[in-house]
């Protein structure tokens, strides 16, 4: 009776993952609704094309994303490090994005009118630019389940400030499907190196910590 009263419900790491969760989800839908509000029909049209381009970017990405909570929050039960699980995974999303990004970006000229026929050619110069900020998207997505398992939640707040940033942006910058796929790559961009930074300072903070305690066993 002790032991269920002492269990608590985890609002952090709920609330975390609700924001983990519904910034990804705004990356890859806000700017949709956006774009049927100021741009044209026409307009809004080839941009959802653009849109189930890029996705298709982000699905096959983040197969790997999948794996990453549930393995790396057993190694963190089981009090081991999940640093080689991380790089695996993370490894393993970089290739397989990057793979997918190649075929519908640089070679989306061959590749994308074959599976959306001929309407595809007037996105053809949106498509690179638009695929490549999922990409960064799809790799950040790894970045913040690894440490939402860690229960690092300021991962989660951080990368809904980039959404933020990529709803004002579009607010501001409308005028063509150029801009908006301009303001989605630069959110993403900075996303990316936000969530980077942290996880760097995050690695540093562990391994500053680790010398500190052995210089203090010295003594």
């Amino acid at each position: 009776k002790g032991n269920i009263h002492a269990i608590k419900f985890p609002k952090s790491f709920f609330s975390a993952s609700l924001l983990t969760i519904l910034s990804t989800s705004a990356f890859l839908s806000v700017d949709l609704i956006l774009v049927k509000h100021y741009l044209s029909a026409i307009q809004a049209g080839q941009y959802a094309l653009i849109g189930l381009i890029g996705k298709i970017v982000f699905y096959f990405g983040s197969l790997v994303n999948n794996l990453m909570m549930t393995f790396v929050s057993r190694d963190e039960g089981a009090n081991r490090s999940s640093d080689k699980t991380f790089n695996r995974l993370l490894l393993a999303t970089i290739t397989l994005t990057g793979l997918v990004f190649v075929v519908v970006g640089p070679l989306g000229h061959i590749v994308t009118p074959i599976l959306f026929g001929e309407k595809v050619y007037t996105i053809l110069p949106f498509i690179s630019e638009y695929a490549l900020a999922i990409a960064f998207i799809t790799i950040t997505q790894a970045l913040l389940l690894y440490h939402l398992a860690k229960h690092h939640y300021v991962f989660s707040v951080t990368s809904l400030i980039s959404v933020c940033v990529m709803i004002i942006a579009i607010i501001l910058h409308h005028a063509s499907v150029r801009e908006v796929v301009n303001d989605v790559l630069f959110a993403s961009i900075l996303n990316f190196s936000l969530i980077v930074s942290l996880h760097v300072l995050y690695r540093q903070r562990r391994w500053i910590k680790s010398n500190i305690r052995d210089l203090l066993d010295v003594f």
